[in-house]
């Protein structure tokens, strides 16, 4: 059994997307930004008359931020049934991977990492289930209110 996964950067760091989950992949576009909203939303674009959120990867994984920049790409992926777009530093292609690459986190780390890694050029990356980042993310920000 094989998996196809896109594997982009952000900050020189390696990242895989099982490429079920994405739709398409696109440059760096003109993104409106929305008065007053979380960090983790980078703004706004239309894709043929529809508003697609699009969302900061730099701020999900907790890297520094950074101004766009033309090699940057945006990658339309489904949350929770919803159109949305991922903001990475660059795309760098899809692979095929066998399904044995994928190797769970050690039983040690579950608590603190829950994301498999595949291997991937003689190393280890992580295989992100973006569903679960925005989960994490929103519990994340209603803790932020309910403390301020």
């Amino acid at each position: 059994m094989v998996l196809h996964v896109l594997v982009f950067s952000c900050e020189n760091n390696t990242y895989a997307l099982p490429l079920e989950s994405v739709e398409r992949v696109l440059r760096a576009l003109e993104i409106t930004a929305i008065p007053e909203s979380p960090p983790v939303l980078a703004g706004v674009f239309d894709l043929h008359g529809h508003t697609i959120p699009v969302i900061s990867l730099r701020h999900l994984l907790s890297l520094p931020a950074k101004n766009m920049e033309l090699e940057d790409a945006l990658m339309i992926v489904n949350v929770h049934a919803h159109q949305t777009a991922l903001l990475s530093d660059h795309v760098i292609g899809v692979f095929e991977l066998e399904r044995e690459k994928i190797s769970e986190t050690p039983e040690l780390f579950d608590a603190l990492v829950m994301t498999p890694l595949v291997r991937w050029e003689e190393r280890l990356i992580p295989l992100l289930d973006i569903d679960r980042l925005i989960d994490q993310e929103i519990l994340h920000l209603h803790a932020q209110e309910e403390n301020s």
